[in-house]
């Protein structure tokens, strides 16, 4: 086990992580970069309705928009295929289905529930659609900017009231360059809240927990990033004391990923060399999480991260060794690092222009109280923050 503790030192606070996440769903691909902002970090973030706007392009999908629930398989209980993502724990592997006629279906969040959020992309278009599926296996669709035909939504992480954090993304698909990202919260009812750090040109939020405590990304208007936690309306920035937040100038690479009802903290950030690293921040104290088995404990590439924290301090995430795989992994205090792949190559993502080349492999992006861990499919290409936008 790898891991190194180290004080926040006192110029700095408590950590605020800013990244770069990636999904790529088949045909439609979403790059969430946060800045920072250069204003003080103790500046309340602002939260409001998203404002109307044109979404990654125009159009209409089917003649007209999808409406929200229509992708739940209803009273017949048709079954949807299987989407080639696992639910794991304690040694078993069980099978969950996708999005009934979605090409991929990207699971990312779990809660104590059982209810998983991720996204889908519709009709091969640069609509991306969020989902939340129930318990019975029903996805309900929804979007975080409304008004828009083409949109691109991401949750990442629901907790167990049922409040979703994420990413969305307001541009024109004819100008990718122009795309906008920023965080949102949507209330147990539906309600959606934008969420943007003060002076960042972007800002992702990743993880809520019980207490609708929100951690995210941005970065400032330096291209430096961070992570944060916005809990109460206060902003607190979320930066590990080996993060280079410039190693990749004007994209989220420091990233706070998720939080628990303790306030423990999980994330990634890349150090002077560009390698990534997870960390865990709890109680004032950063730990380095960096398995054994990583490539960056051998020959100077690394590329691990933290996604997912329970309330048990139990982390999951992922590392790449020295022969390109991915895999997963659980962490614990006590026990160490347990490497979780998935029997007969199954969950299976792949990651282009890394150090090494293309890597494909598992992931593991959220773990509940229950000991379930969410390994998404293959082709969701979910790597939640590792890596140069």
């Amino acid at each position: 086990m790898d891991t190194h503790d180290t004080q926040t030192s006192p110029h700095r606070g408590k950590a605020v992580v800013t990244a770069a996440v990636a999904a790529t769903l088949s045909a439609a691909s979403l790059v969430v970069a946060a800045r920072a902002p250069a204003s003080s970090a103790t500046e309340p973030a602002t939260v409001g309705a998203p404002a109307a706007a044109s979404v990654l392009g125009v159009g209409t999908l089917n003649g007209g928009p999808l409406g929200v629930g229509s992708e739940a398989r209803g009273k017949d209980r048709r079954p949807a295929d299987h989407s080639g993502a696992f639910l794991y724990r304690n040694g078993r592997y069980t099978p969950l289905d996708g999005v009934p006629g979605a090409p991929v279906t990207a699971h990312i969040g779990i809660n104590n529930r059982g209810q998983i959020v991720g996204g889908y992309p519709v009709d091969g278009s640069t609509l991306l659609r969020g989902f939340v599926r129930d318990r019975r296996g029903d996805y309900d669709g929804f979007d975080a900017a409304a008004g828009a035909p083409d949109r691109v939504t991401t949750p990442w992480d629901v907790n167990d009231r049922g409040a979703i954090a994420g990413t969305y993304a307001v541009g024109s698909a004819a100008d990718p360059d122009s795309a906008q990202f920023h965080g949102f919260v949507r209330s147990p009812g539906g309600a959606i809240r934008t969420v943007d750090v003060p002076g960042a040109s972007i800002t992702g939020a990743n993880g809520i927990n019980n207490r609708g405590a929100v951690v995210g990304t941005y970065v400032d208007a330096d291209g430096r990033s961070h992570g944060f936690l916005l809990e109460r309306g206060a902003l607190t920035p979320i930066d590990p004391p080996r993060a280079a937040a410039d190693a990749y100038p004007g994209t989220a690479q420091v990233q706070a990923t998720d939080i628990n009802d303790h306030g423990q903290i999980v994330g990634v950030y890349p150090d002077a060399k560009g390698r990534f690293h997870g960390f865990l921040y709890s109680n004032g104290r950063f730990t380095q999480l960096d398995p054994p088995r990583a490539a960056g404990n051998q020959n100077g590439f690394g590329a691990t991260a933290a996604f997912g924290i329970n309330n048990r301090g139990q982390v999951v995430g992922q590392y790449v060794d020295t022969k390109g795989v991915l895999h997963g992994y659980l962490w614990e205090r006590k026990r160490g690092f347990e490497t979780i792949d998935p029997p007969g190559g199954a969950a299976i993502s792949c990651a282009e222009d890394t150090p090494i080349g293309r890597v494909c492999g598992t992931v593991a992006v959220d773990i509940n109280d229950r000991g379930q861990i969410l390994l998404p499919g293959p082709e969701s290409g979910v790597f939640k923050g590792a890596g140069p936008g």
